[in-house]
């Protein structure tokens, strides 16, 4: 039987590698060029999220400050209408027109070891303790 040989089943070991890298060197070629390719395409990937990260952060910053220009635009006009600019002046100045009477209502004296919460809790207590004895009286009658 006689047994077909292909192309290159009789080529010597040199001929086999120089096929080989004939087929092989356009292979490398391309995968160079791709990778090529791809170490270019980094930088402009990167930039491209850089720049989206400032559109994000920019567009953050001008919502806060439309936020604040309605705020500021509220007190303008706030500030703009003639009551609100009495009432303040009043709260905070003690504006009084001619003709009026101003009150000025002062907070209690205060006075160390008073408090309302301490004369609660004593009494609370004094109801709670047991009647007096005898001694005791005495002493509180003497003391009187």
């Amino acid at each position: 039987m006689a047994r077909m040989r292909g192309r290159g089943d009789d080529a010597s070991p040199a001929e086999r590698l120089r096929a080989r890298a004939r087929i092989a060197a356009p292979f490398v070629a391309i995968l160079l060029l791709v990778a090529m390719a791809g170490a270019m395409a980094v930088t402009p990937t990167r930039d491209l999220l850089r720049q989206k990260q400032r559109i994000t952060a920019l567009a953050d910053d001008l919502h806060r400050t439309r936020s604040q220009n309605r705020a500021l635009q509220r007190r303008i006009d706030r500030l703009r209408n003639p009551d609100y600019i009495e009432q303040q002046a009043r709260a905070q100045l003690g504006l009084v027109r001619p003709g009026e009477i101003q009150y000025v209502v002062m907070p209690p004296p205060h006075r160390p070891g008073h408090h309302r919460n301490e004369r609660r809790r004593h009494e609370h207590a004094t109801r709670l303790a047991a009647p007096p004895g005898f001694l005791q009286r005495l002493i509180d009658f003497i003391a009187g």
